[in-house]
């Protein structure tokens, strides 16, 4: 038999970004609980709301299923005496696990023979396993934050004040703290009953929804975006703000009613973005935006409970934003009473790390860095360059950015182009913080990828020298994805730079103890990281990742080209053989340094002509290889299968003759190096399409 299990931790209200993920661990740690309590079960379903999180277990087992225990006891040597009667040792085993002397066998093991019993555990009833199984779930939860309310030792993200736990239609009685469960819910704060009693965990939904709470994050969402929908459709507008911001929103919220409202037209003259974020902060409004994609004076809220029948909610909010907007336009305007230049020496008292230096410091530094890249890159005016990180940073200390500071950059390419700097300054200071994150896109104008990498490489060196290289899951000051940032960049700018170097330019810049440690442990932690770049950004294969190799520089584009190659042609029969040979090179080589060749002691026809035909193709394969050429390398190299075949079955490389040996060995690590800088094809992994030919 079965009965659904209803669990719900009633709760002061959850920060809604932690939400979701305590939600989802709770339904994962149930479900793992519930399989090694043998407890067998259809599905967990999760509901969460702010003062909420419940799972409804449909369809658990009843009582456990009863099991065989098998117990290893002593040896025959030890349970048996000289005229095979049992021991006490034996004896003692048998009743240690409630059986008989009668009910013991030996069996051979590894270890020799052995006395064994087999043990019937009962199983238990879930009613009596669910107690303890909930109340330590609950307290071994991860969390991001916990706190204590009491003077219990529960811990948990925030006060929990009742607990509704149902098994079928009885009650399961346990407390967890000083807090007990009972058989009640309850309804919304301010628009339903304190106290929602259930007689089964079917009613829940059902119950609370009759209460102003819907527990269903799925169904909340679903009915905010279908009022929007409604909304929006008369007035043929459309959302500005992102899905994740009404998915936040409807967290903050237990029974989501739509309200929507206006201020007045003078505010859509401020930057769209600063109108955006003032409306979506702690207003928590989302902006409209015409046909056109430009913003609109009306807006779309949502209140907790019923309709707004008497328009107050509106009028709040209305109240509310047209303050908070009054504030922002005040703060662009005094932002503007003068230049953005004139901002700069105000860097010199923001500290951008204590070891570091301010932010004037930091900037110095970049300048030095992106020139020595800007000069390498090519098609870049470098005193445009110099100008865009000069201005990067001082938004930093405008009253805008110091009020909303996501909008760094941003707020600093709008009061550039007021002040009439270049379109390559302005677009250079609005994008070289990208990307923000794994949705964002590298930037894309030159002034932006010089500033932005030479940026983001002085915080990670700075990092590296004063001892906060990321650790397992301590990474403040965004290490990895400034790192991944800087890869992708060039990977998709498609920019060819020997990362090497400038990170050795940028360790030139400190005069502190360890940098040049600092240096070499960056380079290595850039390796690391642009191996997962290319599996979990660009999804190359764990073996051609595997195969392709910095080498000499690190230059993650040209590292980029040679994966993508090497993915294309890995399923190829053709480049199955081509890895055996490969490989064969590499084992017959291995440990060995190339020295000499002398082809005029070749003795055999088959070397004579592998020599002739590689000589041949070399220069080719070595201009193909300096122009990023991959894929016609690779047909070119696969052309060489046929005369290596050759060689390999008629030439002994190790002969016994230790002068041929040698040479034929130093013929083999020649023959390999237009191989490597494609990339180590002994570590791709054949696939069975390869093998049969397909």
């Amino acid at each position: 038999m079965s009965e659904d299990l209803l669990f719900e931790l009633g709760t002061e209200e959850i920060p809604p970004a932690f939400l979701p993920k305590v939600a989802e661990n709770l339904r994962k740690d149930l479900r793992k609980g519930l399989q090694d309590e043998r407890l067998d079960f259809e599905e967990i379903e999760l509901f969460f709301t702010p003062r909420r999180i419940a799972v409804r277990v449909n369809d658990l087992q009843e009582r456990q299923e009863d099991k065989i225990e098998k117990h290893r006891g002593p040896s025959e040597g030890i349970g048996l005496d000289e005229d095979g009667n049992y021991t006490i040792a034996s004896k003692k085993f048998a009743q240690g696990h409630g059986a008989t002397k009668e009910d013991l066998y030996l069996e051979e093991t590894d270890d020799g023979t052995y006395f064994f019993v087999e043990e019937k555990i009962e199983g238990r009833k879930a009613c009596e396993l669910l107690p303890g199984l909930l109340s330590s779930l609950t307290k071994n939860l991860e969390q991001p934050e916990k706190m204590r309310w009491d003077d219990s030792s529960v811990r948990f993200i925030r006060p929990i004040r009742w607990i509704t736990c149902l098994l079928g239609s009885k009650k399961v009685d346990f407390a967890i703290g000083n807090v007990n469960s009972s058989s009640d819910t309850r309804g919304h704060r301010f628009h339903g009953d304190d106290i929602v009693h259930l007689e089964n965990p079917a009613q829940y939904e059902e119950r609370l929804e009759s209460n102003s709470v819907i527990p269903s994050s799925e169904k909340r969402l679903e009915k905010m975006e279908n009022q929007i929908s409604q909304v929006t459709a008369d007035m043929e507008a459309s959302v500005a703000s992102k899905d994740e911001f009404l998915e936040l929103l409807s967290n903050t919220l237990e029974y989501p009613t739509i309200v929507s409202g206006s201020f007045p037209d003078r505010f859509l003259d401020l930057p769209k973005e600063l109108l955006f974020k003032t409306l979506t902060g702690e207003a928590r409004l989302i902006p409209l935006v015409n046909s056109e994609s430009a913003p609109i004076s009306t807006f779309i809220g949502f209140r907790d409970g019923p309709r707004d029948e008497t328009g107050r909610v509106r009028q709040g909010y209305e109240s509310v934003i047209n303050s908070r907007l009054r504030d922002s336009k005040f703060f662009f305007n005094h932002d503007r009473e003068r230049p953005l230049e004139e901002y700069l020496d105000e860097l010199k008292t923001v500290t951008f790390q204590e070891k570091l230096g301010s932010i004037h410091d930091k900037v110095e530094r970049i300048r030095k860095i992106a020139e020595q890249f800007a000069s390498t890159l090519g098609g870049i005016d470098t005193e445009v360059a110099d100008r865009t990180v000069k201005l990067s940073k001082a938004d930093l200390v405008t009253e805008v950015v110091d009020e909303f500071p996501s909008l760094e950059g941003i707020i600093g390419a709008y009061y550039a182009e007021l002040d009439g700097e270049p379109e390559e300054v302005v677009q250079g200071i609005r994008q070289h913080y990208r990307p923000r994150n794994t949705q964002d896109d590298p930037p894309e104008y030159l002034t932006a990828i010089v500033t932005g990498v030479s940026d983001k490489l002085d915080t990670l060196l700075g990092s590296f020298i004063i001892g906060e290289k990321p650790t397992g899951t301590r990474d403040p000051y965004g290490l990895r994805r400034k790192t991944d940032g800087i890869i992708r960049t060039l990977i998709d700018r498609e920019v060819n730079l020997d990362i090497a170097d400038l990170i050795e330019y940028a360790g030139t810049l400190y005069d502190m103890e360890g940098t040049g440690e600092a240096v070499e442990s960056l380079k290595d932690y850039f390796q690391e990281r642009l191996e997962r770049v290319l599996e979990r950004v660009y999804y190359i294969p764990y073996d051609v990742v595997n195969a392709i190799s910095i080498g000499e520089g690190f230059n993650f584009y040209d590292s980029y080209l040679r994966a993508k190659t090497l993915e294309e042609f890995k399923d190829k029969p053709a480049m199955k053989d081509l890895v055996d040979l490969f490989t064969r090179i590499v084992n017959i080589t291995e440990g060995r340094e190339k020295g000499e060749i002398n082809p005029k002691i070749f003795q055999l026809s088959q070397e004579k002509d592998l020599w002739n035909t590689f000589t041949e193709k070399m220069d080719v394969l070595e201009e193909l290889a300096r122009k990023q050429s991959y894929r016609a390398m690779t047909r070119k190299l696969l052309n060489l299968k046929d005369p290596i075949d050759e060689y390999f079955e008629n030439v002994m490389v190790m002969a016994d003759d230790e002068e041929q040996q040698e040479n034929r060995i130093n013929f083999l690590l020649y023959l390999k190096e237009p191989f490597l800088k494609l990339g180590d094809l002994s570590k791709i992994v054949k696939n069975h399409a390869a093998e049969d030919g397909s």
